[in-house]
Parts: C-alpha cells; sequence; structure tokens
C-alpha cells in the first residue's frame, strides 16, 4: 500500500509539472498569435492599404486559434 501512494505521489507530481509546462505553451502561443496578428494589421493597414482574401483568410484562421 506504501508503494501505491508512493507511486500516486510521484505521478501527482508529474502531472502537475506538466500542467504547468503546457499552460505555459499554450500563453506563450496565444503571444505568439497576437503579435502575428498586429503585425499583419499594421503591415496591411499602414504600409500596404488593402489586403488580399488569402492572407485575411490566414489572419482569420490564426484568431480563431487564438480566440478557442
Amino acid at each position: 500500500m506504501t508503494t501505491l501512494e508512493k507511486n500516486q505521489k510521484t505521478t501527482d507530481e508529474i502531472l502537475h509539472k506538466l500542467s504547468t509546462k503546457i499552460d505555459m505553451l499554450i500563453d506563450s502561443d496565444k503571444d505568439a498569435i497576437k503579435s502575428f496578428i498586429t503585425e499583419k494589421h499594421h503591415y496591411y493597414c499602414y504600409k500596404i492599404g488593402y489586403i488580399d482574401d488569402f492572407s485575411l483568410d490566414c489572419i482569420e484562421k490564426r484568431f480563431k486559434h487564438y480566440s478557442d
């Protein structure tokens, strides 16, 4: 029984560490997507003045990932 409790505690610690790292990766991905969208917005709105359909579709898909 003691061995099972020890194994359960070790498993819980590993799961907590993995969960923390996954949360960090999700936050990092969200920051990267937000930066990408902001960069593209400034590029297409202020430099070019228009956006093509394909680029808009790509940005909208990235935003969907961000909002999900």
